[in-house]
């Protein structure tokens, strides 16, 4: 008999098999009732056999809490729920202190040894008359698993949440009772003293039925075996002889058949099918395998035993070499882990992604060979990590390795939510990737991400996936709300109206009464493409989407606690910030002050959970927000005030740009550059003399900065907004410059303005068209009043023009604080104007 794997549910079929019974009857039953009489009697003097059982148990607990760990942070923008996050806390808690306890040498014999282990051995050998091994099995694994589904709820006070619970019951794959029973045969390679305590009941009953079997064997009568020898047919008897089988092996396998059933032809059928065995074993070891003297030897030695008639000893000589082998067999494993290791190490520093993915798939087949499945599992968990490396800590290339994982296990998926789960996994690497990076890559993974998430919405469908379908969704919305942002024109707005419809459609499944933390998340991503929207829509329709998106945000936060979800909570404020940030600049007097105020508390609030040291990309992001605030409220107030808030905003700018380098994170460090730019343009125009231009000058270089990375090719609508803010500086250090010089800047403002308004149209982008408009004014009025004569007059003219279509955009029902200002603008250039043609 082949060596098996000793494990709880194996002990009763390891007895029977070695008994020469049947696969489950009396006697298997039999012997199982000693192993439970012993472990009845022993169990509780055996400490250090409990201690390591009860190791078993919560270690193989820990490696499924770690999968649900895995499996929630996994799940796409915030995918996972409050519920489970607090229990699998709990369930952390629960294993950390029962494996303390253990390690002081103390042992909870309530929990081990009431019922846990006996139960589950009553189950095995208390069959019912028509039970099989398999049935045997599957009742000693069900027993066990309840039974620490049951610990486990009692301990944390709640049900188990329903991933964890299939988790557990290895619904898909691998399950707590394998990883238990793969911890105690570890436990019987390396514990010579965990091996002896657990075989011993075995052996012990074995040994009596062992007993018993050779007593019946002798007295065997003579003429039964003579009758079966020679009801045998004459061909069987003369290959035998020619195979070299020798008489008393036959006449011992006459009364093995005779043993193994009664009814002489069913005995008769048995012997001639061991004989046949026989002759086999015979001729392998004559003719040998070719697969090296070791195998060879082997087959030899069995097969002269066999020709002795010893088959006991034979058995032995072919279950010692299994051992060996599956002992050389782990020892090269172990091998060609170290190896494979190392060459993933130099795949990594070769920045090789696809070899990295590569390694790590050959990992994960060389730790679980044979299991399709734990192979899978392994390689997902791979992903999670370098998915969570790129997305915390901004590194594309473990981004990379990501979406390369992602791909290889999309290429094997077989069933199709396993398609479904992993067009999921590629497409959020590749969302995040595309997030992360600036230019036509970034877009490029923004694409491939919208196309993937589509492809996942092929296979699983509403109908058929409900839940999954909701996710994808999400998920799909969020890459074009990505999309949006950068696109420019009509193609940003329809990339964001496509994010909206799917947000609603998510939330068609992702109730709040059904999945409340699902459809706070969701709610919260629907206030961000709001917030985006709003943006950059101008008028009553902006405001408005803006208005929509706080009502999203807060509903989001009646779920999404601090304390249940921080991270969520943490990045839904983030997000309510933006968008009173924006009202604020919008809205004009006590309204639009009060909003700014809440924006900055409101990023405050996210800053105690976004810290450098833990989440050093979201405490970036929060920072440069924050300094926005701060940068509009300096812009709003006068004085020591004002200055102090404009302070702060270059202070938090600088904070971000620590993390936001332009090596690692392009895009974001010229969007900082050009947010800081804005403090300093204002603080220089606040401030005179040389402190003041220094401070603009320093705009203008930072302007230019962020330049280097926003191009019109690459993004085209950040393009425009830094060209406009570039324009703001230089018509401000254009006033402040006296002679040919200020005239020069002047000019350099009114190109900078005029490039803006390439990309900034009426059309596609109103409100920012009717700003930029109102700056070029600005220029332009100077210009005018600065040259005079008729190249004054036409420069005062294009001001009117320019204010007159500001104008019709901002209007005092729409926009008050806007149009107050450029009303006053377009007097003045009016009274100029005016004096200039009377001074003619």
């Amino acid at each position: 008999m082949l060596a098996e794997a000793v494990t709880l549910i194996g002990m009763a079929s390891f007895a029977a098999s070695a008994i020469g019974s049947k696969a489950i009857g009396d006697g298997a039953a039999a012997v199982g009732q000693k192993i439970i009489t012993h472990f009845r009697e022993t169990l509780p003097g055996q400490q250090e056999f409990i201690r390591e059982i009860r190791k078993a148990q919560l270690n193989a607990l820990r490696q499924v809490a770690r999968r649900n760990d895995q499996a929630l942070k996994q799940l796409p923008s915030h995918e996972s729920a409050s519920e489970e996050h607090a229990f699998s806390a709990a369930v952390q808690s629960f294993i950390t202190a029962r494996l303390k306890t253990l390690s002081n040498k103390s042992i909870d014999f309530d929990v081990l040894t009431g019922d846990r282990i006996q139960d589950v051995l009553d189950f095995m050998v208390h069959p019912s008359p028509d039970a099989t091994l398999a049935d045997l099995q599957t009742l000693a694994r069900n027993r066990a698993e309840a039974a620490i589904i049951e610990e486990t709820e009692a301990d944390a006070g709640r049900a188990l949440p329903s991933r964890l619970r299939h988790l557990i019951e290895g619904t898909g794959g691998s399950g707590w009772y394998d990883f238990f029973s793969v911890e105690v045969n570890e436990q019987l390679k390396t514990n010579e003293r965990f091996k002896s305590v657990f075989l011993f009941a075995e052996l012990a009953g074995i040994k009596q039925e062992v007993k018993t079997v050779g007593a019946k064997i002798d007295s065997v009568p003579d003429e039964t075996v003579a009758k079966l020898l020679a009801a045998m047919d004459e061909r069987e008897k003369a290959s035998a002889r020619e195979a070299g089988v020798r008489e008393e092996a036959i006449i011992e396998l006459a009364r093995r058949a005779d043993l193994q059933v009664r009814d002489f032809d069913s005995a008769l059928s048995i012997l001639e099918d061991l004989i046949e065995t026989a002759i086999e074993v015979r001729q392998e070891g004559a003719r040998g395998s070719n697969l090296g003297d070791f195998v060879d030897d082997v087959l030899a030695r069995v097969a002269e035993k066999t020709d002795e008639g010893d088959f006991e000893a034979a058995r032995t000589i072919a279950d010692d070499a299994v051992v060996q082998w599956e002992r050389e067999q782990a020892e090269q494993a172990q091998k060609g882990l170290v190896l494979f290791r190392t060459s993933l190490r130099q795949a990594e520093l070769a920045l090789d992604t696809s070899s990295v993915a590569e390694w790590l798939a050959r990992i994960a087949e060389l730790e679980h060979p044979g299991d399709r499945a734990a192979q899978r599992a392994a390689f997902r968990e791979h992903w999670g990590a370098h998915e969570e490396d790129g997305r915390i800590r901004g590194n594309p290339f473990a981004l990379k390795v990501a979406v390369a994982i992602a791909d290889r296990l999309l290429e094997t998926a077989g069933t199709l939510k396993e398609k479904s789960d992993c067009c999921n996994l590629l497409g959020i690497a590749l969302k995040t990737l595309g997030e992360r990076a600036g230019g036509a890559d970034g877009v490029d993974a923004l694409n491939r991400a919208v196309d993937t998430f589509g492809d996942a919405l092929q296979v699983g469908t509403r109908a058929d996936m409900p839940a999954d379908w909701a996710m994808t969704k999400n998920n799909l919305a969020n890459a074009l709300s990505i999309l949006g942002q950068r696109a420019g024109g009509a193609d940003g707005i329809d990339a964001l109206n496509r994010a909206v419809a799917a947000y609603e459609d998510a939330l068609q499944i992702r109730t709040r009464a059904d999945m409340p933390a699902d459809w706070a998340i969701t709610k919260s991503n629907l206030g961000n493409a709001l917030s985006i929207l709003g943006e950059r829509t101008g008028g009553a329709d902006g405001i408005e989407a803006l208005k929509n998106a706080v009502v999203a945000y807060e509903d989001a936060l009646q779920v999404c606690t601090r304390a249940d979800m921080p991270a969520q909570w943490a990045g839904t404020k983030n997000s309510l910030g933006s968008a009173l940030k924006t009202l604020g600049e919008r809205a004009g007097g006590a309204d639009g002050i009060e909003a700014l105020n809440r924006a900055v508390d409101t990023f405050g609030d996210a800053l105690q959970v976004y810290t450098r040291a833990d989440m050093p990309a979201d405490w970036a992001m929060t920072k440069n927000n924050l300094a926005n605030a701060l940068k509009t409220l300096g812009e709003r107030a006068g004085g020591a005030n004002g200055n102090d808030a404009l302070n702060r905003a270059v202070k938090a700018y600088e904070d971000a740009l620590q993390i936001y380098t332009r090596a690692h994170m392009p895009a974001d460090w010229a969007m900082t550059k050009n947010n800081l730019a804005n403090a300093l343009k204002t603080l220089g125009g606040r401030a005179g003399g040389a402190d003041g231009n220094d401070a603009l000058k320093n705009a203008v270089d930072t302007y230019e900065d962020a330049l280097q990375i926003r191009t019109r090719v690459d993004m085209p609508a950040d393009w425009a907004m830094t060209k406009s803010n570039l324009g703001n500086a230089l018509k401000t250090l254009g006033q402040r410059t006296d002679g040919a010089d200020g005239i020069d800047v002047l000019n350099r403002a009114v190109t900078a303005f005029e490039d803006a308004l390439q990309i900034r149209t009426r059309a596609d982008m109103p409100a920012d068209w009717a700003l930029t408009k109102n700056n070029l004014a600005n220029a332009f009025s100077i210009l005018g009043e600065r040259v005079g004569g008729a190249d004054g007059i036409d420069s005062l003219k294009n001001a009117i023009s320019a204010y007159e279509g500001a104008l019709t955009v901002f209007t005092m029902e729409t926009a008050a604080h806007y149009a107050e200002g450029i009303g006053r603008n377009l007097v003045l250039a009016r009274a100029a104007l005016a004096r200039l043609q009377g001074g003619d």
